[in-house]
């Protein structure tokens, strides 16, 4: 009997479910990078991904600079570095301001006041930090050794006219940023964002805000994924509620301007979960139930040109797939690193029991050098909520104990 038989009673069967691999391999190959841009403030460009490279079109900084307060000297004028403290006079012409304009000119024995990052006058070479000078009635007095270049911010010494910048294709941040500013660039063309549809599912599902009666859960899962896929640089955009209704959730799942449609909810085997057969009408099912734990009735399919994904209802099912399954596939349409999450060793507090066969994913919270389980069930978003990161125990291990070394993926 295949995935997309049903059994006597009309309840979908779990055939061979594919593997993890194969099936976020299968997800990933749907997504392919966005190809339109946006123009934006480089100031709300960090962790978007550059199009187009930048070179520097000028030297950064483009004349020579005080690297600090001082006074602006010609090393000639001073004892070279010797070691010997040395002690000379030097005629003060006056001071010079970050932001001046006007060059100035100093000849063999004067000086000028300098605060960082002012321009160096012509005929100064060095600059004397103010601490190591005394300086009475505009004589200064140098109270140490000086050689060419001391404390001074050179001429191309950040960026060369033709330098590179930021190549096409970089993930911007903080830093690309300023180095952009520098060059007096304020905007930059990006990759648009990916436009993501939220599509939770049931007759169990109510919003929030209302009263719940019995029987009836909160929309948690929508919140819950659309606070991960937005943090991945999405806009998610969620439907209303959609009951157990073919044509509502065909309607629920159409959308032209997504890049990729997530349900949640309505993709295991219950007269009532509705989300395969549906994309089986209008589209094609590729994967359906995957080997892991937990969130074995996850979908990967398309429709049209667009991606669809199924996740399962149970709060932690939903979030824990949404990690393994819609965050990379959200980075992949973005075009940024897949694995981007922090890892770090830790020691297992207290053994896992794995079923054999399937990937199991295990909530842990890390403290200090100690990972300790805390997954109860797939129902209970607390297994998530306690939890600071994961381990996974691959398919042929059926048992971790006590203070196994695991490798941890943090949240």
């Amino acid at each position: 009997m295949r995935n997309n038989e049903k059994s006597p009673g009309g309840m979908r069967i779990f055939s061979a479910l594919a593997s993890y691999r194969t099936a976020r391999d299968t997800a990933l190959k749907l997504c392919k990078p966005v190809v339109e841009t946006e123009e934006i403030p480089i100031a709300a460009s960090s962790g978007r991904v550059i199009m187009n490279g930048v070179s520097a079109p000028f030297d950064v900084p483009s004349t020579d600079r005080a690297a600090m307060d001082g006074y602006a000297v010609n090393a000639d004028d001073l004892p070279g570095s010797t070691g010997d403290v040395c002690s000379v006079e030097l005629d003060v012409l006056g001071r010079v301001l970050a932001g001046n304009l006007g060059t100035s000119v100093m000849k063999s024995g004067q000086c000028w006041e300098l605060a960082t990052g002012s321009q160096l006058p012509v005929g100064a070479d060095a600059i004397v930090p103010v601490e190591q000078t005394t300086c009475i009635d505009a004589r200064l007095t140098v109270l140490a050794t000086v050689n060419q270049g001391d404390h001074v911010s050179m001429r191309g010494e950040d960026l060369r006219k033709g330098d590179i910048v930021v190549n096409a294709g970089a993930v911007s941040s903080p830093s690309i940023a300023a180095a952009l500013a520098s060059i007096g660039i304020g905007t930059i063309a990006v990759r648009r964002k990916p436009r993501v549809l939220l599509v939770p599912n049931g007759d169990e599902i109510v919003p929030l805000g209302g009263g719940i009666e019995p029987g009836q859960v909160y929309d948690s899962n929508s919140v819950a994924l659309q606070a991960l896929l937005e943090s991945n640089g999405a806009i998610v955009r969620r439907t209303e509620i959609v009951r157990d209704d073919p044509s509502a959730l065909i309607e629920g799942v159409s959308a032209d301007d997504a890049d990729l449609v997530v349900t949640l909810g309505g993709t295991s085997v219950g007269r009532h979960d509705l989300v395969v057969d549906v994309v089986e009408k209008m589209g094609e099912v590729l994967v359906h139930g995957v080997a892991i734990k937990p969130g074995k009735p996850v979908l990967v399919g398309r429709i049209g040109r667009v991606p669809i994904l199924g996740l399962p209802g149970f709060p932690t099912s939903c979030l824990f797939t949404g990690y393994l399954f819609a965050e990379p596939m959200v980075r992949m349409l973005s075009g940024v690193p897949l694995d981007h999450r922090l890892r770090a060793d830790a020691l297992l507090t207290r053994t896992v029991n794995s079923p054999p066969g399937k990937r199991q994913f295990v909530s842990v919270q890390v403290d200090g050098e100690q990972a300790s389980p805390v997954y109860r069930a797939s129902s209970t978003i607390t297994s998530m909520s306690r939890a600071n990161g994961w381990i996974e125990i691959p398919e042929e291990i059926t048992e971790l104990t006590a203070g196994n070394e695991v490798k941890v993926t943090f949240f």
